[in-house]
């Protein structure tokens, strides 16, 4: 298991808790070409009501294609609001494209969080590819699945992918667009670092109703 030999294998392993949740980070790079591929792995032990669920956040590959989908078009038809994207458009994608999404990249990627050997969590970090906005890296695709919700699993997914925009040194920022009606998102956002810099009004019509957004951006501290 990857998530096994990232863990004994890793001198940066780091242990600390949160409420009823036991967390531990390892950090390591692996090659991919030419190129040095950041990869974090975060295991908690989610401890409620005397039971304990492992679950670990780790990078995604093309292996995973299929339980990305999988969740991807669940997260789109339970919350259409979410997203830009819609399950009528992404139903027919194909595993290829899907495994050229999750493929290894130095400067972007997808992240999942695993119950045991199910994903219930989502996130991925995008970049501009313009030369002129590279310095600005996006998140999209945030989501947890509802019976996995309240354990901490979304700010943990977030950190990881903050992590690595960090590892990049030419990525300055990160943004990301979240429904102006998501309370819980923007308060998870923030508590982040993240400052809305402007609001969309009518960004999106989902079911005949306009939908505004927030725009909000994270400065990446470059000493």
């Amino acid at each position: 298991m990857l998530m096994n030999s990232l863990l004994k294998g890793s001198a940066a392993l780091k242990t600390f808790r949160m409420g009823g949740t036991s967390r531990y980070t390892s950090r390591q790079r692996l090659r991919s070409g030419s190129s040095s591929v950041l990869v974090v792995c975060r295991a908690l032990h989610i401890h409620n009501h005397g039971s304990c669920v492992l679950m670990h956040i780790r990078r995604l590959t093309p292996a995973d294609a299929a339980a990305f989908q999988e969740l991807r078009l669940a997260a789109l038809q339970e919350c259409p609001t979410g997203f830009g994207s819609s399950y009528e458009e992404e139903r027919d994608y194909t595993r290829a494209f899907i495994e050229d999404r999750l493929a290894a990249r130095p400067d972007r990627g997808s992240f999942g969080a695993f119950e045991d050997a199910k994903l219930v969590g989502l996130i991925a970090l995008g970049r501009e590819r313009q030369r002129k906005l590279e310095h600005k890296a996006l998140i999209w695709s945030m989501y947890v699945a509802p019976e996995a919700r309240g354990n901490g699993i979304g700010r943990t997914l977030l950190l990881a992918a903050l992590e690595l925009a960090r590892s990049v040194p030419a990525i300055r920022q990160v943004n990301l667009c979240v429904n102006a009606s998501n309370s819980a998102a923007i308060r998870l956002y923030q508590s982040a670092g993240f400052e809305v810099f402007g609001r969309e009004r009518g960004a999106m019509i989902v079911d005949g109703e306009l939908q505004d957004e927030l725009h909000m951006s994270l400065q990446l501290s470059r000493g």
